[in-house]
This record gives structure tokens, C-alpha cells and sequence, in this order.
């Protein structure tokens, strides 16, 4: 990848990636969701550390589909059943 150096260029000693390689409008995006020490690149742990995260969200949500599919199973079932005790 031609946009990745170094991070000796930079003062730290891992690979990264320059934000301002990426068009400007994907700047502030870039800096608040990976960016943590503000430096302007993107290293290595930065990128996991965001990785993990999205793992956990991905959790969550299948865990939050699940919860909602299964109260919405009840639901149908409540309402069948008052339905039913009605007529």
C-alpha cells in the first residue's frame, strides 16, 4: 500500500497509516473513529482496538435481533390468544 510508512518517520516505531492520505472528506470520520492519540495516523493498535470494537457491536446486535424477534414471537402469541379467548 503506497500510503502506509512507518511510524519512525512519525517518531513511534509501528506501521501506520497517514489520515491525510484519505480523501478531506473523510478526515473527521477517520480521526474520531480511529485516531485515538490525535497524531494523524493510524497504527496498529489503533486498528485493533477498533476491530474489537466492532466485534462487540456485532455481538450485541445479533443479541438485540434475537431479543427482539423473540418478543415479537410473544407478542403474535398474546394477541392470538386474547383474540381467541374474545371469540
Amino acid at each position: 500500500m503506497t500510503n502506509a510508512m512507518t511510524m519512525s518517520e512519525a517518531g513511534a516505531t509501528t506501521d501506520s497509516i497517514a489520515i491525510s492520505s484519505f480523501p478531506a472528506e473523510l478526515h473527521p470520520t477517520l480521526t474520531e473513529a480511529f485516531d485515538a492519540d490525535g497524531d494523524g495516523f493510524i497504527d496498529s493498535s489503533e486498528l485493533l482496538a477498533a476491530a474489537q470494537l466492532h466485534k462487540q457491536t456485532k455481538s450485541a446486535n445479533s443479541l438485540l435481533r434475537k431479543g427482539l424477534l423473540a418478543t415479537g414471537v410473544a407478542t403474535a402469541a398474546l394477541i392470538a390468544v386474547m383474540g381467541g379467548l374474545t371469540y
